[in-house]
């Protein structure tokens, strides 16, 4: 009975960080991603959503982790987008880039200062 509870634990902190890859994955697997049809806010609204998705992979993945090891969650998520966008390299009509990357990066690094704000809120 103990194993099941562990492995229950264990697939309710996996599952939705799993999924939520899942989900980065296949909207970049899109050939052309759109939004919004104005060239300017179509790249603003893009460049915020890389931010949000990352934002929440952190806090995912920290979950994961019962918020333990939130460095382990800013490297994986990094390494993540990474991949995301080699990736995207090979979908037509998309293209891997590093500036992505960074903003990504700003995505997790928020993830990452708003759990130590809310742990250090909350002490």
């Amino acid at each position: 009975m103990e194993k099941n509870k562990k492995l229950i634990k264990y697939l309710s902190l996996w599952i939705p960080t799993i999924v939520w890859a899942g989900v980065i994955f296949y909207l970049s697997s899109i050939p052309k991603l759109e939004a919004i049809h104005d060239p300017l806010w179509n790249l603003i609204t893009r460049k915020l959503g890389h931010i949000g998705v990352y934002f929440v992979l952190f806090l995912l993945l920290n979950r994961s982790f019962e918020n333990k090891k939130p460095i382990l969650a800013v490297y994986l998520a990094l390494l993540y987008a990474i991949s995301d966008e080699y990736h995207q390299s090979f979908v037509p009509l998309r293209k891997g880039d590093h500036i992505d990357v960074i903003i990504d990066l700003v995505g997790i690094l928020g993830g990452y200062y708003w759990f130590k704000k809310i742990r250090k809120d909350s002490v």
